[in-house]
């Protein structure tokens, strides 16, 4: 490394008779080490003695031998030129960037370009704070700046503090937002179902189930036409929501041109007829199978016409007439129906040539009902009589008693508002219960399991199509998939959904909007997370039924698991010192003080620089600013310079008065209030942060939910002999092909 070329005669006749020093020094360019050195402890000391015999006054000085005092001082100073060549050397070294191996050099080389060696960045992460719900507790807390909070050290690990560097105001209702899992029941005109509470409701496809609301039952008259009974086609429990869906084929309500009437929508309530009879005298014997006798004793004396039935077959004669009293009137029923009583609803039905496949339909209310017994058209019966309020009882079945009938015993089935089928997505929430307003811009954690979508009974024809080329396969129904990303929506009203088959394999299915229904995620499922912001609120009010989103979420979730943590604050790594720096003298010059603690946090920034310091020091309760450089400042400028050592301590320094101002004259007025903790050990896994070291009134605990992000070590000397440079290259500056 002395870079020394040593010329000796092929034959060796001259070694030992040539001075080797100052040898010839040579670098080339793009050294990582220069050499420097003019010489070693043998080259010097070999000089020396050449040299002896070159000076006429030493020429009777023959012996070489170490142990003469004489060559023996020639040693001792060949031991010195060869420690200060080689530290003449290093030094040399600390004077390039490339070379410079001190942390202090390169510091200095750096700035003399603009360049600050970069003292590494904390971390930062959403802390989710969960506040006390139970009475007496605050409705209201405000999270002020620096709330501590300290991780929970693994293995090998040490804890870590946090501190969070904003203020937010937090509410109990905020602490986990679940989305709505059901959407009220309103009959739309043309439904064609609903959702009944418990998985048990004793139904089955053929059943008949009426609904019937406030229209109808607050009509005094009891006319009015919002009803409709309909014949079951489908009855699907669903144990894991406690439901079961009920369908039928024809819609609710009634359209023809021009006129429509809409189904029950106020306080409607559902009703199963259990119940399916027929009027007294139903089954009659046959007319003309009937002796003659009989007939005649039947027919009105002068009657010449020739009754193709029981001439009394009717219901105006089997039953009542109406009046005041008895709106529609009374009738028997084919037996004795005890589950048919007083205040339930009755539909009477007979078939009609204006509609076929419905037939004519009435309600009635059921006033009284009464055992009784019957005896006519050669038959005697035990019944139950019936008085009705409605309408048209008379005009509509009095020639339709065979055909007529009857259906009873209406028992009220428990109607839930129905399942949403479609998984949480978009930029917006419905919310299971109202909450106190966010305001906008406010951050929010959303976490749940991916949601599960089954094919609806009924449905066919879809295909999966596999992302790795695999042939399609048929998809059935009763199929359960995992939804990976939010459905998107094609021209033609189709949904395309990402989805893994739970087999292993990924792939998209192109469905309808309904040929979906959501499925329970299971409890081992992989929980998701994400973070947004709230954007503008839907409406002024105090209180929102719709979380209204910034922007889209990434995933698609299921509804029961999803949850939305409106507490958040943002915190960083790094606990707050406050700290007496020392006194004032305006006599002194560039006055110093090293901060207690360290290292120093700087926190991330977007600028050149990448981090701002956490610093902040006051002189006489002033604050002062802190300047890259005193150079270029005025006297009366009060800023200060900081400067890391390789220790990691921070020392404060003050201007001359001519650079920067002097420090007033003052006992202890210099202060420093910083916060300490730096770097990627700092950098802590989600779930560590749950020890609140300052727990503020209310609040109960407090989590990390995803890792911490945006540390870095201190700058080392290798990342900084590569980045200086760059400043005078770019300029700050960067620029983009296109």
């Amino acid at each position: 490394m002395s870079g020394i070329a040593l010329e000796l005669d092929t034959c060796g006749c001259c070694q030992g008779i040539r001075t080797l020093t100052p040898g010839e020094i040579s670098n080339p360019p793009g050294l990582d080490r220069i050499a420097y050195r003019t010489g070693t402890h043998g080259s010097f000391k070999r000089t020396m003695t050449v040299r002896i015999s070159a000076l006429e006054a030493l020429r009777r000085l023959t012996t070489r031998d170490d142990g003469d005092p004489a060559i023996a001082l020639l040693d001792a100073w060949a031991t010195t030129l060869d420690v200060l060549t080689f530290y003449q050397e290093r030094i040399a070294n600390e004077a390039y960037l490339r070379t410079a191996t001190e942390l202090r050099s390169i510091q200095e080389l750096a700035r003399a370009i603009g360049y600050e060696v970069r003292p590494g960045t904390a971390a930062g992460a959403d802390l989710v704070f969960t506040l006390e719900g139970a009475a007496g507790a605050p409705d209201l807390v405000k999270l002020l700046r620096g709330v501590k909070v300290q991780s929970l050290p693994g293995q090998d690990e040490l804890p870590q503090i946090y501190e969070t560097v904003e203020e937010i105001e937090a509410r109990p209702e905020w602490n986990a937002l679940r989305a709505r899992l059901t959407e009220p029941v309103r009959p739309a005109l043309g439904e064609t179902e609903l959702f009944l509470r418990g998985s048990e409701t004793n139904l089955r496809p053929g059943d008949m189930v009426l609904l019937v609301g406030n229209e109808r039952l607050n009509d005094p008259t009891d006319t009015s036409e919002r009803w409709d009974i309909r014949r079951l086609t489908a009855v699907q429990p669903d144990r894991a929501h406690d439901v079961t869906r009920l369908a039928w084929a024809e819609g609710l309500g009634f359209a023809l041109a021009g006129y429509q009437i809409q189904p029950a929508q106020e306080n409607l309530k559902v009703y199963a007829l259990r119940r399916r009879a027929g009027l007294f005298g139903n089954n009659a014997p046959d007319w003309h199978a009937m002796p003659a006798d009989l007939r005649t004793e039947y027919t009105n004396a002068g009657d010449v016409s020739n009754p193709q039935d029981w001439p009394n077959l009717s219901l105006g004669q089997v039953g009542t007439a109406k009046n005041e009293s008895n709106p529609a009137g009374d009738v028997f029923l084919d037996a004795l129906y005890p589950q048919i009583v007083a205040g339930s609803w009755v539909v009477l039905v007979h078939p009609d040539q204006a509609h076929p496949k419905r037939g004519y339909r009435e309600l009635y209310r059921v006033e009284a009902a009464v055992d009784d017994s019957r005896t006519d058209f050669t038959i005697s019966a035990k019944t139950t009589r019936l008085t009705l309020s409605g309408e048209n009882l008379h005009e509509e079945f009095d020639d339709q008693l065979r055909q007529t009938v009857v259906y009873g015993e209406s028992d009220q089935l428990e109607l839930v508002e129905a399942p949403l089928a479609d998984p949480v997505q978009g930029d917006e929430i419905d919310l299971l219960e109202p909450a106190p307003r966010l305001p906008e811009g406010r951050p929010l954690v959303v976490s749940g399991k991916r949601a599960r979508i089954q094919v609806r009974d009924g449905v066919a024809g879809l295909t999966f199509v596999p992302d790795d080329g695999a042939p399609q396969v048929g998809v059935n129904a009763g199929d359960v998939f995992e939804a990976l990303a939010p459905y998107s929506t094609n021209l033609d009203g189709t949904r395309t959904w990402t989805v893994d088959n739970l087999k292993g394999t990924l792939g998209t299915v192109r469905v309808t909007a309904n040929a979906f229904v959501l499925a329970a995620a299971p409890d081992d499922a992989e929980t998701v997370r994400e973070e947004t912001e709230t954007g503008p609120p839907l409406s002024e009010a105090p209180e929102q039924e719709t979380l209204k989103l910034a922007a889209s979420l990434m995933h698609a979730y299921d509804r029961e698991s999803l949850r939305v943590a409106a507490n958040v604050a943002f915190a960083t790594h790094g606990e707050t010192k406050a700290d007496v720096l020392g006194s004032g003298d305006a006599s002194a010059a560039f006055q110093r003080f090293v901060l207690k603690d360290a290292p120093l946090t700087y926190v991330p920034t977007a600028d050149p620089s990448g981090g701002a310091t956490t610093l902040a020091v006051r002189v006489n309760g002033l604050l002062w600013k802190e300047a890259r450089a005193l150079y270029g400042h005025g006297p009366r400028e009060r800023v200060y310079v900081t400067r890391t050592g390789a220790d990691g301590k921070t020392a404060v320094e003050f201007g001359d008065g001519s650079t920067g101002a002097r420090l007033p004259t003052g006992s202890e007025n210099v202060n420093a209030v910083y916060r300490v903790g730096v770097g990627l050990q700092g950098q802590v896994k989600a779930g560590k942060l749950t020890l609140l070291l300052s727990p503020p009134l209310g609040v109960k605990a407090v989590t990390n939910p995803f890792s911490a992000t945006g540390a870095a070590d201190p700058e080392t000397v290798a990342r900084a002999r590569e980045n200086a440079p760059l400043t005078v290259l770019t300029f700050e500056r960067i620029v983009s092909l296109q």
